[in-house]
């Protein structure tokens, strides 16, 4: 009796054919640890940088053209910030499963610190 069957659907695939291609998966891990690498720099470095562009003036003062680099970079860092916690707690609760709960008593925490809302009496 033979493997392959007369249906093609069921029709045993040689060995090679079996293995999944991990090329791709390879290029996209290596993306990923790439991504994460710059994400981290960045927000290590990022605010430190008025600092060394002051350092590089002679009287130690910011020249007006950065702020017009600074603040969309600003936006640039909250992103990329919340992209890492996201990313490392989507890790975290993949081998632990209890790391939801704790991402449950973060996130209103963190937004509370992000979106104040000011209440006045009048």
């Amino acid at each position: 009796m033979s493997n392959t069957g007369t249906d093609a659907k069921h029709a045993t695939k040689p060995l090679e054919k079996i293995q999944p291609d991990l090329q791709g998966e390879v290029r996209t891990t290596r993306a990923r640890k790439l991504a994460y690498g710059i994400a981290a720099l960045w927000l290590v470095f990022f605010p430190l940088s008025p600092l060394v562009v002051a350092a590089f003036t002679d009287d130690f003062e910011i020249p007006d053209w950065f702020y017009f680099f600074y603040i969309p970079a600003c936006f640039v860092w909250f992103a990329s910030g919340y992209w890492l916690y996201n990313e490392l707690f989507r890790l975290a609760e993949a081998r632990w499963p209890a790391a939801r709960h704790i991402r449950q008593i973060l996130s209103p925490f963190l937004k509370a610190l992000l979106f104040r809302h000011h209440h006045h009496s009048s």
